[in-house]
């Protein structure tokens, strides 16, 4: 694909200022499509077995707040416990 590019280019000073016109809108793409995954991923856990995949977030969403997230937090945020 960038060998196709180097090719097609006109020149030196157009290839860089494609590249550089295109990376914002790349990465703009590439966040939007994390952003959406991120909020997605659910939704195989409860497809594989809905009344299971409702028990099995349940239980991770517990696990979490009353195991992990006080330790998670003091680890993270040691610095502002001493001020």
């Amino acid at each position: 694909m960038l060998f196709g590019e180097i090719i097609a280019a006109t020149g030196f000073v157009d290839f860089f200022t494609e590249q550089l016109l295109e990376l914002p809108f790349r990465f703009l793409t590439e966040s939007l499509g994390n952003l959406v995954s991120a909020f997605l991923w659910p939704i195989p856990l409860l497809q594989l077995s809905p009344p299971w995949g409702i028990a099995l977030l349940a239980v991770i969403y517990f696990l979490f707040t009353y195991l992990i997230k006080e330790p998670l937090e003091k680890w993270l945020f040691h610095d502002e416990e001493q001020s």
